[in-house]
């Protein structure tokens, strides 16, 4: 049964935290676990049955529906994600309240939706970007200008030629790899960096 408002189930909870912080699942069942048992994250349950201390045992009773606040309870400083029942959003064990006369078997457990999402991490900030200040012009590369980048690759290799084809001009990159002079600034262009 979904909550509304400010609460959300153990589950959605789980499912929130999943998504948000983009964590496995037993991530996320770990993480809340540990933030409701360092009371980090605020819970509430709905009662399915009470047991009162009676002697040396405990006597089971049913109350309709109570709803009680986490604060009321004793909750273990060690919360495992296999105490919790993460299909029904519910205990696996009786909560103990504070006073010590009776605990509590919750139907559902509910977190609080803020703490829940103070466990996520804050979504990075987009970067603006700049809008060109004109438009960039796609270029068609012909075959010429790949044989001439392949020629000029090889050149870089083989002669040990990157910093003479770095000092070269337009027109004497044309005499060398025998292209036109606008064929080899394309080329050039699209030489890899890290071979220029």
């Amino acid at each position: 049964m979904p909550t509304a408002g400010h609460w959300m189930t153990i589950s959605e909870a789980k499912t929130h935290i999943m998504r948000a912080a983009g964590i496995s699942r037993a991530m996320a069942r770990r993480a809340l676990a540990a933030a409701i048992a360092e009371r980090e994250v605020e819970v509430r349950g709905v009662v399915k049955y009470i047991e009162a201390r009676c002697g040396t045992g405990w006597s089971k009773g049913f109350l309709e529906e109570q709803l009680r606040h986490g604060g009321e309870f004793y909750i273990p400083p060690r919360l495992v994600p296999g105490d919790i029942d993460w299909h029904r959003s519910a205990l696996k064990t009786p909560w103990e309240h504070r006073s010590g006369r009776w605990r509590c078997c919750f139907e559902r457990l509910d977190a609080r939706r803020a703490d829940v999402d103070a466990l996520c991490p804050a979504p990075a900030p987009i970067a603006e970007v700049a809008e060109p200040s004109k438009p960039v012009e796609a270029v068609k590369v012909t075959k010429r200008v790949r044989e001439v980048l392949g020629e000029m690759r090889k050149y870089v290799r083989t002669k040990g030629g990157r910093e003479r084809l770095k000092n070269m001009s337009d027109r004497e990159k044309g005499r060398q790899f025998d292209a036109a002079p606008e064929t080899c600034k394309q080329a050039y262009a699209l030489l890899p960096k890290k071979q220029i």
